[in-house]
């Protein structure tokens, strides 16, 4: 193992994105850190981790940093943890190899309904992840899957309308189960039963409001209300959003925040009381928040008597 005083851990300029500095001295080399990376619990996360070889001097750290970003980008493997080791040579792309594959896996979709189409998707999920597979690479074919079964089997969605919600699947989750659940609630959502009455969507968003309005207080997700609701999360979100303006997510924090200016005026409650109350663990975090959406923090709008 590499002895602690011998390196730094600081955050990226990303989110989930931190950057070790090694001391040269410390005879750190790619085992050693990959024994280091072992110890490191990361769940649900995949983790993507590049070594440096060479030692870079304090002047040129940000350039490398740019490099160093711009190689995971390319060679980040799908749905898998991955070490690469940097080198500058060029990446030898192979898009479209699987394309027959891609296309008989098509053809087992002919006059499927969504439990099918869920059950081909997963044989799709296991062919990207048999073998390291670059994360761009895999995107692309399960861009062109869906495309292609839109086109194949007209359901009550186009593929242009669907897009930005297979996107927003890609890049928020990171294990295959996950992302496969996330597909079964999108392909009932195309392919199952319509909600295409603005009435249907007005009940969905009033039920969902009832339901946030009544659990504020508990962690919520775009997985969870799909769960809850049985549609893919950023269609609920975007249904909700049609009806009151903001996303469910950004419901919850105005609802807690809200909630939080009437227990502050009590003065009954500490502000760390008053953030567990709400569902904070993170006291601090609270204060952020709610500095962000009433424009003040806590303290001071305890200190103003509760004034805004």
């Amino acid at each position: 193992m590499i002895p602690q005083e011998c390196f730094w851990v600081v955050d990226g300029k990303n989110a989930n994105e931190k950057l070790i500095f090694v001391r040269k001295e410390s005879g750190a080399d790619v085992n050693r850190f990959r024994q280091m990376l072992g110890r490191l619990n990361y769940a649900p996360l995949t983790l993507t981790a590049v070594y440096y070889r060479e030692a870079v001097e304090l002047t040129d750290i940000f350039p490398v940093y740019r490099k160093m970003q711009k190689y995971t980008r390319e060679h980040k493997i799908f749905l898998k943890d991955a070490l690469l080791v940097y080198s500058p040579g060029n990446l030898i792309r192979k898009m479209g190899e699987r394309k027959q594959e891609l296309d008989r896996l098509l053809m087992q979709c002919q006059n499927a309904g969504p439990d099918q189409l869920s059950e081909v998707f997963a044989k799709l999920l296991k062919l990207l992840t048999a073998r390291p597979v670059p994360q761009d690479e895999a995107e692309h074919d399960i861009r062109y899957f869906m495309f292609r079964l839109c086109q194949k089997c007209p359901g009550h969605r186009e593929y242009y309308e669907i897009e930005h919600e297979v996107q927003f699947i890609l890049d928020n989750y990171y294990t295959e189960e996950a992302m496969r659940k996330e597909f079964d609630f999108l392909f009932r959502d195309i392919f199952g039963a319509s909600l295409t009455a603005s009435g249907d969507k007005a009940k969905l968003a009033e039920n969902m409001k009832d339901y946030l309005d009544e659990n504020f207080r508990i962690n919520i997700t775009n997985q969870f209300l799909a769960e809850r609701f049985g549609f893919v999360g950023s269609y609920l979100g975007s249904i909700f959003k049609s009806y009151y303006e903001v996303t469910p997510i950004e419901y919850v924090v105005q609802k807690r925040m809200e909630e939080g200016k009437k227990l502050l005026e009590t003065g009954e409650m500490k502000i760390k009381e008053v953030a567990a109350w709400l569902g904070y663990e993170d006291s601090l975090y609270f204060s952020k928040v709610f500095k962000r959406v009433i424009g003040m923090s806590p303290k001071d709008y305890v200190n103003k008597g509760g004034r805004n």
